[in-house]
């Protein structure tokens, strides 16, 4: 179920951050996904790294990572909360409306 989510919220990130009928393209709209991730503190940007695109669990991220699974779990939910803060933000830059945004699963 967890992987689903993962990959529903992966499709949304890269799919559905735009309006398809802007002018901005897919690799547009994925070098800003990019952009905001890396963005991210490198101990959020190495957890949701690992956790979103390399489908670690979250006790596996901690053993490679030499923290708790608790603080996995919480560096993650912190990392999508600053992921959609940020994308919400740049909709608005660029005259977007946030139904644009499909960001409520996880």
């Amino acid at each position: 179920m967890r992987r689903n989510r993962n990959a529903l919220f992966k499709q949304e990130l890269t799919d559905n951050i735009i309006d398809q009928d802007t002018e901005k393209n897919e690799t547009e709209t994925s070098s800003d996904l990019m952009l905001v991730i890396q963005s991210l503190s490198p101990q959020y940007r190495a957890v949701f790294n690992l956790y979103v695109f390399e489908e670690y669990k979250h006790k596996e991220i901690a053993l490679l990572l030499g923290i708790s699974e608790g603080t996995s779990k919480s560096n993650y939910a912190r990392a999508k909360e600053i992921i959609k803060k940020n994308i919400k933000a740049k909709s608005k830059e660029v005259g977007l409306s946030e139904r644009t945004i499909l960001l409520s699963h996880g």
